[in-house]
């Protein structure tokens, strides 16, 4: 279990973009927390970026289990912990996404974000393991057919 403490840089407000920005200090590392207008909830090596509804009150407790999920999240690019935690799906989760079309872009591999081009490596070992089963499916059941 990751002990961490958070401590609020400034104020959160709903509405400013790249809103407020949250330290958390865990045992080796040091991740900023940004709010941001798209996504869900990303982990980087230096921050972890969050969608800025999930300040509002009646999200609380999905921001505490969202940012629970990113900090246990490594800091490696492939990690087969990291896609089989990726694979467990919160409800409360998929019913905020779904109402907002902003997070969709989570379910992309490739994207640029501030200039710079990021790729999600779970993401596209993910999507190709999952190509290639529905290709051995096509392949062996084509003959029953």
């Amino acid at each position: 279990m990751v002990l961490y403490r958070i401590l609020l840089a400034n104020t959160p407000t709903i509405g400013d973009g790249l809103v407020s920005v949250v330290r958390i200090q865990m045992k080796t590392t040091n991740k900023e927390i940004r709010y941001v207008n798209y996504g869900l909830a990303n982990s980087y090596s230096n921050r972890i970026e969050m969608h800025k509804d999930l300040l509002l009150p009646k999200y609380s407790k999905l921001h505490g289990r969202l940012l629970a999920h990113e900090l246990a999240h490594s800091d490696k690019a492939i990690s087969w912990e990291d896609i089989i935690m990726d694979m467990r799906i919160d409800p409360q989760a998929f019913s905020f996404m779904v109402t907002r079309p902003e997070t969709w872009c989570d379910f992309s591999p490739v994207w640029i974000r501030g200039g710079n081009w990021t790729m999600d490596w779970n993401l596209i070992i993910f999507y190709g393991f999952t190509a290639i089963l529905a290709g051995l499916f096509t392949i062996f059941t084509r003959r029953y057919i």
